[in-house]
């Protein structure tokens, strides 16, 4: 669903705007409310992947909740026994082509590609337009990844692992549009576990916590590490209730990721240079705080995202911490708002949704949550002082992903902004 919506959301506006959206500043929710029917759950985790794939991702990318602040990206997927939260950020790109971009002056060949085209030769002057136009020579000038500009590349992932919860019931994960919040929650051996994660807004890092309905019942080991990479050097490193790790790409490009675990209750072990991972056993509630950096922001990535960790771990607080995210998130979000008549189908899950739908079954709020979903995709993508939405967002997994995830300007970069200032985000289109 999300994944369509990233590349189809801004048609999907255009009309839906042009036949029946009314906007309007939303007087119905509070500063922290939220809103029953912007809401999109289901009641199981992803599906397993079954096709080969070359980073060997292990659940649906497209079925995972994206949470974004418009500068950092975290995919949250919403499995167990283990969790995987993909890091994104919207300045993380190679540099190794920048050197081969330099195009020998072609327009001489303009005119014969033009004869072809009115001859009719449609296949033949394509190709010609695509050979003689083109980038020309240098490394990579062949070939269909090397043909493109470099890749939107994946900072790493969060993952936390919860030994022994391999069979949970009563489950359910849910992705709040009205405040940027996704919560998962099942029961296990009598115990009900959340997890509630968001990329804030005001204080701009994820954050994620881990807590239980029973004391003592948090037990989990939080790890940060990054997809197989021949291109790129990762430098961990732990200290106490801390670890992260720098990242260099072959062409000097650096990034860097660290995170916080902060326990209510408990006992933590293994932040020491000779661990990746920090260990919770019987906490009440952990409480992570993850930074994110790249050299364009920075001379010094690493003591960037140690200095913002500790900026916000002295207020650390999730009550504190949300609240003033949603309050922001809000501002954007409940300018507009579209009704088609009463949502009396917001009890059942997306996909159960879906289906229905698709039997002929007409869903009156399914329509409004679909044009809600592609204005918190833009809000979350896209910020004033970032980069614009690009192919996909700003979420990516993979190395190489489709269309190097970049700018394609003949429709998608349009697309992506089509309900910037019709939806009442205007700043959202200032990238």
């Amino acid at each position: 669903m999300f994944a369509k919506c990233l590349r189809s959301a801004g048609l999907g506006f255009a009309v839906l705007v042009l036949i029946c959206v009314q906007l309007f500043p939303s007087a119905a929710l509070g500063a922290e409310g939220s809103n029953p029917a912007a809401k999109v759950w289901y009641d199981h985790p992803p599906a397993k992947w079954e096709e080969e794939q070359e980073d060997k991702w292990e659940y649906k990318w497209q079925e995972g909740f994206p949470l974004g602040n418009g500068h950092v990206g975290a995919m949250l997927m919403g499995t167990f026994p283990r969790e995987r939260i993909a890091l994104n950020h919207t300045r993380l790109w190679r540099e190794n082509k920048l050197k081969d971009l330099e195009n020998p002056k072609v327009a001489h060949q303009l005119p014969a590609i033009r004869k072809l085209f009115f001859e009719g030769k449609i296949i033949e002057a394509s190709n010609a337009a695509n050979d003689l136009l083109g980038r020309q020579g240098g490394p990579g000038s062949k070939g269909e990844w090397e043909d493109g500009p470099d890749s939107f590349q994946p900072v790493g992932d969060l993952f936390i692992t919860f030994p022994g919860h391999d069979e949970v019931s009563d489950y359910r994960r849910e992705l709040d549009l009205s405040t940027g919040i996704a919560r998962v929650s099942y029961r296990h051996h009598g115990v009900v576990y959340l997890r509630e994660a968001f990329v804030s807004r005001t204080d701009g890092v994820v954050v994620v916590r881990l807590s239980a309905d029973r004391p003592a019942s948090v037990s989990c080991s939080i790890e940060l590490s990054r997809i197989d990479d021949p291109e790129c050097t990762l430098t961990p490193w732990a200290k106490n209730n801390r670890l992260g790790f720098v990242g260099k790409f072959v062409e000097g490009v650096r990034f860097a990721t660290a995170l916080t675990v902060l326990n209510t209750g408990g006992e933590l072990t293994g932040g020491d240079e000779r661990s990746a991972r920090i260990k919770a056993e019987k906490a009440d509630e952990l409480l992570i705080l993850l930074s994110l950096a790249t050299d364009k922001e920075t001379d010094d990535c690493r003591d960037f995202v140690s200095s913002q960790l500790d900026r916000v771990t002295k207020k650390a607080n999730f009550a504190s911490l949300s609240s003033s995210h949603v309050a922001e998130h809000q501002e954007m979000f409940n300018r507009a708002e579209l009704s088609l008549g009463e949502d009396t189908q917001s009890d059942r899950p997306l996909d159960e949704r879906l289906k229905r739908l698709q039997a002929g079954q007409f869903d009156s709020g399914l329509v409004p949550l679909y044009f809600q979903i592609g204005r918190y995709l833009l809000i979350s993508s896209s910020a004033p002082g970032g980069l614009p939405a690009n192919l996909q967002g700003i979420w990516n997994r993979s190395l190489r992903p489709a269309w190097s995830a970049d700018f394609h300007h003949d429709y998608n970069l349009q697309m992506n902004y089509w309900p910037a200032e019709v939806c009442n985000l205007a700043e959202c289109a200032e990238p």
